[in-house]
């Protein structure tokens, strides 16, 4: 530790610390030793510091204080009696002892100084300062994110300082101004592995012990694919030839949804572009399972299906949409007045253009939801070929869906209960050139 003498500027006397200075006082020349050396501390608690220091025999220490170096200065201020410390320090210099301790409160960053301990003697040319002194850093606390806040991958919130605390903390985590209860952490990082659309808010840090002097928060904003796109607006289950529907669609994510597409159960190409869908002139042609997908620029999710029926000749209002447990079972069967009778029947499913089965009877076991779709059969003699009007098989889950979005007042898609063994399809056939009418009931 050097010794400066504020009457010789220029002479510098280096003192033997570890033999001299230990014990403190009368000693063989001038010396100070500082605990510690230096110091990190948060904005707003203290910082205690002290000195233990000797001098030779001879001069008298008549008043030892504290003070903080300033480059080029002449004057040494008491710091009890320099006004930015007010009411925030409290030093005590014990002579006999020949020791000072120091601690400053309520620490602001404009206290990062050196800080010296300065003893004057009864003699005028006998006037020492301590340097270097100890030095004090004050930091905050900031928030700092690492990594890319996609869902999915792994995130870190540091809290930063702009030093090393010295008094080695732990830190305690706030998300939206409420402690986190379950938080996953290592020394100063708050870990999140991975990050989800759940995790988005606001985070800050503090030291344990002093909450009270927490970072700025920091929005953490998660960015993730496109989330159960749903569509609204439901139509009613049988849309009457020439009739207008329109489907919307909406999704939840971040960043916005930027393109909806509209997709038909086994046409590869799209149908629409756009967030609302409309069918007008409705035909035959466009019977089936509808649904949007949701595109940003993290990726891509679909909806489920929305069932499109044509409303048919029913001559007992029974709807042609049925629905059926994963795994469970159904037969359609098939029948048609014709003259002669029919030869053989054959059964289709939209947009497959082999037949799926042959008789007048089709069972499916085990039904899953790769079966669903629209199915028709095809009655056949001699005298010619028709199809019957189709019959949509659906998974009870999109049942309770179509429901309970349609709009109120409009008709619903009977769903049948596992009840029904069969649903018996009578079909119009062609006898001499004579149109029969299509019907449609249940075997219960």
């Amino acid at each position: 530790m050097k010794i400066k003498s504020a009457a010789s500027p220029s002479v510098i006397f280096t003192a033997a610390l570890i033999t001299l200075i230990i014990q403190g006082g009368v000693g063989q020349t001038w010396g100070v030793e500082y605990r510690p050396t230096s110091i990190c501390a948060l904005e707003g608690t203290s910082a205690v510091m002290s000195c233990n220091y000797t001098y030779p025999s001879g001069p008298e220490v008549k008043e030892a204080f504290w003070t903080e170096h300033q480059d080029g200065q002449k004057d040494y201020i008491d710091l009890s009696k320099n006004p930015n410390y007010k009411d925030r320090v409290h030093a005590d210099c014990e002579y006999k002892k020949s020791r000072c301790s120091l601690n400053i409160t309520r620490l602001n960053k404009s206290d990062a100084h050196e800080y010296n301990c300065r003893i004057i003697t009864d003699k005028d040319v006998e006037r020492w300062t301590g340097r270097p002194g100890i030095m004090l850093s004050v930091t905050d606390l900031q928030v700092e994110l690492v990594g890319a806040a996609t869902e999915g991958n792994d995130v870190r919130l540091v809290c930063k300082t702009s030093c090393n605390l010295s008094s080695s903390p732990t830190y305690s985590w706030k998300k939206n101004g409420e402690p986190l209860e379950k938080e996953h952490t290592k020394n100063n990082e708050l870990q999140l592995h991975p990050v989800s659309r759940e995790d988005g808010g606001r985070y800050s840090c503090a030291v344990k012990g002093h909450e009270d002097l927490s970072s700025a928060e920091v929005e953490l904003d998660v960015r993730y694919s496109p989330k159960n796109p749903t569509v609204l607006g439901a139509p009613p289950a049988e849309i009457p030839e020439g009739g207008s529907v329109t489907l919307s669609c909406s999704s939840d994510a971040n960043p916005p949804v930027q393109n909806y597409t509209w997709f038909k159960e086994n046409v590869t190409s799209p149908v629409a572009a756009g967030q609302n869908f409309t069918i007008t002139n409705f035909t035959s042609a466009q019977v089936g399972l509808y649904s949007c997908q949701a595109r940003n620029e993290v990726g891509v999710q679909k909806s489920t299906a929305v069932l499109l029926t044509f409303k048919g000749t029913s001559s007992d209002g029974i709807g042609s949409g049925f629905f059926l447990d994963e795994g469970g079972s159904v037969t359609l069967s098939c029948s048609s007045d014709a003259n002669p009778p029919v030869q053989n029947y054959t059964w289709f499913k939209e947009n497959v253009t082999s037949p799926v089965a042959a008789g007048q009877n089709f069972t499916i076991t085990n039904f899953t939801s790769a079966q669903v779709g629209l199915y028709s059969c095809q009655a056949r003699n001699e005298v010619g070929v028709q199809n019957s009007a189709a019959v949509s098989l659906l998974p009870r889950g999109r049942a309770s869906e179509l429901v309970s979005s349609a709009p109120s007042g409009t008709r619903r898609i009977v769903t049948v209960t596992l009840a029904v063994t069969a649903v018996l399809v009578v079909l119009t056939a062609v006898h001499h050139d004579n149109i029969y009418e299509t019907l449609y009931s249940t075997n219960i």
